[in-house]
């Protein structure tokens, strides 16, 4: 059974939460639905890379994660084309810069530092999504 949390079908208007503590995962999942915002959510790593490219846009908690492996998945996922939008919450920007620096659109990823409210990734995805506002 998949860890993917969906209450509608895949869809590129979905926004999907990678994130390994429940708690978070849960509230800004509804958090965002109660904005407006479509949303799945996973606490598995390897659903971002295989998930992302069919959605609107990945709302990353890094921190959760091995970083190393975060980086080299950014990397393959936003080589890709169209480069989906991309949010990482994460205590580190610094390790995280030199590599979305080297992308072709390094402008579809925003870094927000830990700890980060809801209100500031639902902003940002409506900001950059049509039909999210």
């Amino acid at each position: 059974m998949s860890d993917l949390q969906t209450p509608t079908s895949r869809s590129t208007s979905t926004t999907l939460i990678v994130c390994d503590d429940d708690t978070t995962l849960i509230r800004l999942r509804h958090y965002l639905e109660r904005g407006g915002v479509r949303a799945r959510a996973t606490r598995l790593l390897q659903d971002a890379w295989r998930e992302a490219p069919r959605c609107a846009a990945l709302v990353l908690m890094a921190d959760d994660f091995d970083l190393r492996e975060v980086a080299a998945g950014l990397y393959g996922l936003c080589s890709r084309s169209p480069t989906p939008f991309v949010i990482i919450v994460t205590s580190v920007r610094q390790h995280f810069e030199p590599t979305i620096q080297s992308f072709d659109h390094p402008e579809s990823v925003v870094i927000i530092p830990k700890p980060a409210w809801g209100w500031t990734i639902l902003d940002l995805i409506r900001s950059r999504l049509p039909g999210q506002a």
